[in-house]
């Protein structure tokens, strides 16, 4: 560390961690202060924590201290040489967030921040915010860091174009443009020659015609350091080599554009930072995009690539499509199991009387033969486990949610690194449902723990293969502290019993398209646009619709329950990636290789974010071999 540099918390150093930044970008003031991991002692924290916690924990930072202005700041009159004081409002009365993470929610910064050319000081506290720094119980907090003094701009106001229209040509900087034409553009924004932001969203009318080319006026802005286009059914055809006209550009977005090609030239930026190419038809990116030096963060979700440049994974911060990453890198998941998948353990295969029934209640959604085959084909079989309540405490090792575990006295609750526990949620007598299913171990109990209800960032699942007069009821008490702050001994999830009994479950076609070939590789190419023209596309949107109704009726064809239920096997509902799909983004593998271990309804006391579900996802290889050690949790919520 540059001796000029320092992060003190109450007088004493703490030093920067690897992820701090302070630079210029966009010619605002970009900031993260952020502390390595570490221990958030009272000698650190000055008694400001004491408010937070009783009795105080020695709290574990994972991510460190981290303070953030994710907008970045833009300084008065674009110079340097300055102090703002915290809370601070700009030229134009809007609020410049200073965001404060890692000890405490709704902790915000006291204080000073001096800007120089090439370091910068913030000198003040953290407090809570009905706090003031003359408080005792806030955090001191001082901070000295360089970076290089690149040109400032003032801050901006972003205008609409009426409002550009009405002001002096060479006073407009910032400017969005809605329902643009694309034919009449040029005369449109031609006098605006000083402007650095610009962000348009094109509208197309009338039918859809052949590809155009993007407005050549677009490449005429040499000062722009921001360019986002995007649009409302216009289709374009290629970036242009012209964009290398844009030499000072950062920050660049052309999503939904119907683009087919990127031109070479786009790797020329030499300032380019952020890309963003979503959902327009590109087959393939620039041979050297990953080796472009400045490029932090790349988008490109929802094309259609057929390959990509092994060199994208340099880039720090990629957001693409799972199914797309195996286009350039190794994605396959590695489980201990090195057996293939036998996928007959769940689908309808070794259920012959359930698929009949199905097929046959089929017949009232489509007589199309091959829609109906593809939802019999997709469809799986599934334990449902209804929550039952009781007068009296569950019987030991028996099935249940909520309330404590049964757990071993030798086998430990999880915790943290600090000591506190993770929220109990479910249980289940694995001989109990031996007979309703081929996947879970013969006997023993499974537990399922998370960190909280509201994100399920952390997730347990313990096997244990014991006798039930192992067993014990784990002792909570007063003094018993969970990972979740907002949980005590007197407002845990009470216990339910679980009545198990076997079903169906039908694919979830709720805004299937961009996800059919990760969840249905087999049947993708249905639900490709390209394949499809507009009558195929009628026919099968008609057919998802009468799917989502006809979910709702298994029950009443005694399919599966009635009242909602827990789920072992089932296809969860989601408006977005589903379980698997985000299992498989985070562990590897591809999203049909994993399965919902268990998946928790918002009934009784849970209530997983708004009323949502929370998915246990296993890999099924791991599944086969009994390891829960790498179980996903996600939460699917409104």
């Amino acid at each position: 560390m540059d001796r000029d540099d320092y992060f003190r918390l109450n007088g004493i150093e703490v030093g920067f961690s690897e992820k701090t930044e302070v630079c210029v970008a966009r010619g605002r003031l970009r900031l993260r202060l952020q502390t390595p991991p570490m221990r958030l002692t009272r000698d650190l924290h000055n008694g400001m924590a004491d408010r937070a916690w009783r009795p105080i924990p020695d709290f574990y930072m994972a991510d460190g201290l981290r303070i953030l202005a994710p907008s970045g700041i833009a300084l008065p009159e674009g110079r340097y040489g300055q102090t703002l004081t915290w809370p601070y409002r700009d030229e134009r009365e809007q609020r410049c967030a200073l965001h404060v993470y890692g000890p405490h929610g709704g902790v915000d910064f006291f204080g000073t921040l001096r800007v120089e050319a090439g370091w910068l000081a913030l000198e003040g506290a953290i407090g809570f915010g009905t706090d003031a720094p003359e408080y005792d119980e806030v955090m001191p907090i001082s901070v000295r860091k360089r970076f290089e003094p690149l040109p400032l701009i003032p801050p901006r106001r972003t205008l609409s174009l009426e409002e550009a229209l009405a002001t002096p040509p060479d006073e407009v900087f910032e400017l969005q443009i809605a329902d643009a034409r694309a034919e009449t553009l040029s005369e449109t924004i031609r006098p605006f020659a000083k402007l650095e932001r610009l962000g348009i969203a094109f509208h197309r009318a009338g039918p859809c015609g052949a590809p155009q080319a993007l407005p050549p006026v677009l490449f005429e802005f040499e000062r722009l350091h921001t360019l986002y286009l995007t649009a409302y059914g216009e289709v374009f055809d290629a970036l242009p080599p012209e964009i290398a006209a844009l030499t000072r550009l950062e920050e660049l977005g052309l999503s939904g554009l119907g683009l087919t090609k990127v031109s070479d030239a786009l790797i020329s930026l030499p300032r380019l930072e952020r890309l963003n190419l979503d959902y327009n038809r590109l087959t393939t990116l620039p041979e050297r995009i990953g080796d472009m030096p400045g490029l932090r963060e790349l988008s490109i979700r929802g094309n259609r690539f057929v390959s990509l440049p092994k060199n994208l994974a340099n880039i720090p911060k990629l957001d693409v499509d799972h199914p797309k990453r195996a286009l350039f890198q190794d994605v396959g998941y590695r489980s201990k199991n090195a057996a293939s998948i036998d996928e007959s353990l769940f689908d309808l295969s070794r259920h012959p009387a359930l698929g009949a029934r199905l097929e046959k209640a089929l017949d009232t959604v489509s007589d199309d033969v091959q829609l109906k085959r593809m939802a019999l084909e997709c469809s799986t079989y599934a334990l449902y486990a209804e929550s039952e309540s009781v007068a009296a405490p569950v019987p030991l090792g028996g099935s249940k949610t909520g309330g404590a575990p049964h757990l071993p006295v030798d086998v430990a609750h999880p915790m943290d690194r600090n000591g506190l526990l993770s929220l109990f949620l479910a249980q289940i007598d694995l001989a109990e449902i031996a007979h309703l299913q081929p996947w879970l171990p013969r006997r023993g109990m499974l537990y399922f723990f998370v960190d909280d209800t509201q994100y399920a960032e952390d997730a347990t699942v313990l096997y244990v293969d014991r006798a039930r007069e192992d067993l014990a009821i784990y002792a909570y008490g007063a003094s018993t502290r969970w990972r979740d702050s907002d949980l005590d001994i007197d407002n845990l999830p009470a216990e339910y019993a679980l009545r198990f009994s076997a079903g169906v479950s039908v694919p979830n076609f709720y805004n299937i398209g961009g996800h059919a070939a990760a969840r249905h590789p087999q049947w993708g190419g249905l639900f490709d646009e390209e394949e499809t023209d507009d009558v195929g596309r009628i026919r099968i949107e008609r057919f998802c619709d009468a799917m989502i109704e006809f979910d709702d009726t298994l029950g009443d064809r005694g399919l599966k329950p009635h009242a909602r239920a827990h789920s072992i096997g089932a296809q969860v509902f989601t408006q977005h990636e589903s379980p698997q799909e985000q299992a498989a983004a985070a562990m590897g593998g591809f999203a049909h290789e994993w399965m919902n271990l268990l998946c928790l309804e918002s009934v009784g006391d849970f209530c997983f974010w708004d009323a949502g579900t929370l998915t246990f996802s296993v890999h099924k290889r791991d599944l086969a071999v009994a390891d829960f050690a790498r179980v996903v949790a996600t939460i699917e919520s409104s």
